[in-house]
């Protein structure tokens, strides 16, 4: 079935300038004249083929059956460790402690945003790792993998740092709700998704390095979506 059918476009002179016959035929007058059955444009209903006809006009031939869509589906998912706890507050001092994302088996998401939020209640300057005086000393390191190339995007130790890489939708009290308590919350929004497939082994990594079973709370989420 066309979408097209019935259709005009005329000018102030009420002069046709486009139109859709009952043949299902879009034609497009050049001239200020009217139609001029030897200068003009017609696309038709049918099989898909163009060619210019012995009288000067592009026949283009298609149907138009539906606007192609597709489906998507938007899901948040935390960064967790080997054992599936989110809770990023831990001891990596001497082993390292690594929090991922990986898609499941046999899928395909594109990351739309990164979100870092993070509570210690004392105080917290810009040189500090949230009430950690001073920053931390190895850092927490962000690795992507993406169509199975890997790359370190940032290693962090400070809250200036954080709100630096994090800054965007950023929040942080000042009074009422959670007014009392230090918390940042920040995101990074990639303009263009990027790609992370389980074929290729994709992932997003961060890991800690130093002691900070201290902090209140500490997660990373990401928003991701999917083709249906």
């Amino acid at each position: 079935m066309s979408l097209l059918r019935n259709f005009k476009i005329i000018d102030e002179t009420e002069t046709h300038i486009a139109e859709v016959d009952s043949n299902k035929r879009l034609k497009i007058a050049v001239d200020s004249e009217g139609w001029d059955d030897t200068n003009k444009v017609e696309i038709w209903d049918g099989t898909e083929t163009a060619q210019i006809n012995t009288d000067g006009r592009l026949l283009v031939e298609s149907t138009i059956n539906a606007i192609p869509a597709t489906a998507v589906e938007y899901s948040g998912f935390a960064l967790v460790n080997s054992g599936g706890s989110s809770d990023m507050a831990v001891n990596g001092s001497s082993t390292p402690q690594e929090f991922t994302f990986t898609p499941p088996a046999s899928e395909v998401w594109y990351v739309e945003r990164l979100t870092w939020m993070f509570n210690d209640n004392g105080s917290a300057d810009p040189g500090d790792f949230a009430a950690i005086a001073g920053g931390l000393t190895n850092g927490v390191e962000i690795e992507v993998r993406s169509n199975g190339n890997t790359s370190t995007q940032g290693l962090i130790k400070t809250n200036i740092e954080v709100a630096q890489m994090f800054t965007e939708a950023a929040w942080t009290p000042t009074s009422g709700f959670m007014g009392g308590e230090n918390v940042y919350m920040g995101s990074v929004i990639f303009r263009n998704s990027f790609r992370l497939s389980n074929s290729t082994s994709d992932y997003i990594k961060f890991t800690i390095q130093d002691d900070l079973s201290g902090l209140d709370f500490f997660k990373v989420t990401v928003l991701a979506w999917r083709e249906q």
